[in-house]
């Protein structure tokens, strides 16, 4: 949902997402042996950008009518103006553990949504340096499409949070 207007806030999130950095992927799923970028990563670099453009974010915890966890997300100018989203919080086991994995994992892909920022892998830098002289050349990558918001659900859906991941 928005505010009745949003023409402050849409220019000023245009002159923040030119602004926004890249983020790397900088944490390590050995479960499923993937890549991710942290909250804490994320969101600092996220808010010194929104809030030098007048905006600013709030992410909460609720309920929904039938119990169940959500997180809502808004996104705030400085004039009043606002956009948000509720989405529902999946977890594995009802326990405070899992809880606060779900709370983190949906705060870091709403933020991501919101802002339209995709992580990218951190390559250490091998792009900029080249291959070695040895290395053969690799063959061009065709980029996927960025998946469409039901089949991130779709994906989240199958892939829930596991109790490794909560140790880690």
């Amino acid at each position: 949902s928005m505010s009745p207007s949003i023409k402050l806030l849409a220019v000023a999130l245009i002159a923040a997402q030119t602004e926004l950095p890249k983020v790397a992927k900088d944490r390590e799923n050995p479960y499923f042996k993937s890549k991710y970028v942290g909250l804490d990563t994320l969101l600092p670099a996220a808010l010194k950008v929104l809030t030098a453009h007048g905006l600013g974010l709030i992410q909460s915890v609720g309920q929904d009518s039938r119990g169940g966890t959500t997180l809502t997300t808004i996104l705030l100018h400085e004039s009043g103006e606002w956009l948000s989203d509720t989405q529902p919080l999946l977890l594995v086991k009802s326990d405070p553990q899992a809880q606060g994995s779900a709370i983190t994992y949906g705060r870091r892909y709403a933020l991501m949504s919101m802002l339209g920022l995709v992580a990218e892998d951190d390559d250490d830098a091998n792009a900029a340096t080249g291959p070695p002289a040895t290395a053969r050349p690799r063959p061009p990558v065709t980029p996927n499409p960025a998946p469409s918001a039901a089949q991130r659900q779709d994906i989240d859906e199958q892939n829930p949070i596991t109790e490794a991941q909560i140790r880690a």
